[in-house]
């Protein structure tokens, strides 16, 4: 038989191949539509799509309007709370008073031991300062004064029979907790409204560790949203300023910490870094801030963000001490990670990954002469300003007078360390951030990023080649940085970072250096709002966490008035037109810091090399610390009692 013999067969409209009627899904699907047809159906799927994203934004909207209005009702009875205590004013001689502000907790410990102060005394100074200048600082989330005062009779107590707890590292003295940390009672909100509603039912480890040095815990301070930008700013506690300048950024995300220890509300603090949270602040604040190997410290008590981000382990936070000296850096480092306190705690409570060492104190008092250091003064990558490399020049200058030899260094494969970091970061499309909060939009520090997250690959490719044709290399590496990939092309990322860890040893290796000395940032503190144009200006400190070095920064010198601009930058693109925009607003008399890095584990030698370059700056004999408004009238008011 052949195709002519099959004989036809019509099929009656309205029937399928068996005779049988057709169901209403195969009229759809045979149904001949015209084009004219095809038009409308696609003019009414554009609508209803436009129409759904429509509901969508404005759900979005509402939602995001009642969790502002929740956090600001939140904040309106902090604010009440905070100002409702009524905290007495010890009754010093203004000398006493201005050490007790003025001086390290080093010395505060020697006026305790005397009875020149209690700790009583300690707890009431600065609270009272917290509560009448955090209103213009916005730097502490609570104020944790009931309790601390308790706590501070209780330690009065106890020095007076002479238990042998006084001798805990950090006895009878008030401590400023990253508010990330989790302490029973208070919210650890990573800068995210919907997390107001966690509250820790119990301290992390890392502050029962702090409370068995006998350190009180008197404030919690302010964070970013996410805490993932250099600038701390969130809705529910308001901007941190900069003590040095009220206009200026304090940094981030430890920023509240630094501007706290800076603007003396308290003597020290602890804070964290996942990509120079300890270090940016630090040093746009002027005080000491210091970056452990992660493992070296406890982190244990950082409270848990979210599944994924806690999950990711080749870039940990590390917890660490942010201080007005070095004396006191060295101190919390010590309380941190001593093994002699850590023993007495049970192996289940300490952090699996923490690596227990002694400490080194050879290493750490080393008084060595003709030792060797490296040096770099700027980065291919993004040019320090010129008072940044002053600062370097006047560090090695201490050094080389005290007979030691510092040699020029290159950081080698410096971009594959800044997008290794990137990547690591934000390769996900900033699902890890989402996740925290939970809803709440994101701050316009984050406009860039969400921005890039919210669009295909194909998209950031056509992106990145145009700012690569208008001759903006730095945007166009950062596009492709930010790229989304799958987990294959994940642990290949990981594997980069390994080989870029072994290819910076080398460097200290080849060159027989003990620890470089670099800027601590590209530029000083800059104006508010601008971290989202010139984030290219931290990759001083976060390529560091991402090879997972030692570290820590100094205050060396202030901007001088001929330093107020970036025309030494060797790019000429936007983001340096953007930064000789924001160095010219008014810079000058803003710190300085240098940073001193060794490679992992060598946490002592580099507290080491801060020492000797700090006794030889001696920033704070040369300068006070800044004042804020209305503190001429608190010390008349304490002479008056």
């Amino acid at each position: 038989m052949t195709i002519k013999d099959i004989p036809y067969i019509n099929v009656p409209p309205g029937t399928n191949g068996n005779g049988h009627s057709e169901s209403f899904f195969e009229k759809i699907v045979n149904y001949k539509f015209s084009v004219l047809q095809l038009a409308y159906l696609f003019a009414a799927y554009l609508a209803l799509k436009i129409i759904w994203n429509l509901i969508v934004y404005i759900y979005h909207k509402i939602r995001n309007s009642l969790l502002i209005k929740k956090a600001k009702l939140y904040r309106k009875n902090r604010d009440d709370q905070l100002q409702a205590f009524q905290i007495p004013t010890p009754s010093l001689d203004q000398d006493t008073l201005q050490k007790v502000l003025n001086e390290d907790v080093t010395s505060i410990k020697k006026l305790l031991s005397k009875g020149k102060v209690t700790s009583e005394d300690l707890v009431n100074i600065f609270a009272k300062r917290c509560q009448q200048f955090n209103p213009q600082l916005e730097a502490i989330t609570h104020l944790k004064y009931e309790e601390a005062i308790m706590k501070a009779k209780e330690c009065d107590k106890l020095r007076k029979e002479k238990s042998p707890l006084v001798q805990g590292l950090l006895f009878g003295i008030p401590i400023s907790i990253k508010e990330i940390f989790d302490e029973k009672g208070y919210p650890s909100t990573v800068g995210c409204i919907q997390r107001l509603n966690y509250v820790p039912v119990e301290d992390g480890f890392i502050i029962q560790l702090l409370r068995k040095s006998g350190a009180i815990p008197l404030v919690r301070s302010n964070v970013p949203q996410c805490c993932f930008t250099f600038e701390s700013v969130n809705r529910i506690y308001g901007r941190v300023k900069n003590p040095w300048d009220l206009t200026k950024m304090a940094g981030g995300s430890s920023g509240g910490e630094a501007s706290i220890i800076a603007s003396r509300l308290c003597p020290i603090g602890l804070g964290s870094d996942q990509g120079g949270s300890i270090r940016i602040p630090a040093a746009m604040c002027g005080i000491y801030g210091f970056k452990p190997t992660s493992g070296r410290c406890v982190i244990n008590g950082l409270t848990h963000y979210s599944e994924a981000f806690d999950g990711q382990t080749i870039n940990k936070a590390c917890a660490g001490p942010m201080a007005k000296s070095m004396d006191d850096t060295i101190l919390l480092f010590k309380a941190l990670c001593d093994p002699n306190i850590l023993k007495e705690f049970n192996i289940s409570q300490i952090d699996p990954n923490l690596t227990i060492l002694p400490i080194d104190e050879n290493a750490l008092n080393d008084s060595r002469k003709k030792r060797r250091f490296g040096y770099f003064k700027t980065l291919e990558v993004i040019d320090s300003c010129l008072a940044a490399q002053r600062a370097v020049d006047i560090s090695i200058e201490k050094l080389r007078n005290l007979g030691h030899e510092v040699i020029e260094v290159e950081i080698p494969k410096q971009n594959e360390i800044i997008h290794a970091f990137l990547q690591n970061s934000f390769s996900d499309d900033m699902q890890n951030l989402k996740d925290i909060l939970k809803g709440e939009s994101f701050l316009d520090e984050y406009q860039m990023l969400d921005f890039l997250a919210s669009i295909p690959n194909s998209m950031k490719k056509v992106l990145a080649f145009l700012m690569g044709a208008l001759g903006e290399k730095r945007l166009k590496d950062h596009i492709l940085a930010d790229m989304n990939i799958d987990s294959h092309d994940y642990k290949a990322v990981v594997y980069q970072i390994l080989q870029l860890r072994k290819e910076v040893l080398k460097v200290f290796d080849e060159n027989k250096i003990e620890a470089i000395i670099c800027p601590a940032n590209a530029t000083p503190a800059l104006p508010h709002g601008s971290s989202a144009d010139v984030a290219d200006i931290v990759a001083y400190q976060f390529m560091w966490n991402i090879l997972d070095f030692t570290c820590g920064v100094i205050p060396v010198t202030r901007v001088e008035e001929g330093e107020q601009h970036y025309e030494n930058a060797r790019v000429k693109d936007s983001i340096s037109k953007k930064i000789d925009k924001y160095m010219r607003m008014k810079t000058e008399g803003l710190p300085i810091a240098v940073q001193v890095v060794a490679p992992p584990f060598k946490e002592e030698v580099c507290l080491n090399v801060m020492k000797i370059i700090d006794n030889g700056v001696q920033f704070y004999k040369q300068i006070e610390f800044p004042s804020l408004e209305g503190e001429e009238k608190e010390l008349e008011i304490v002479e008056k009692d």
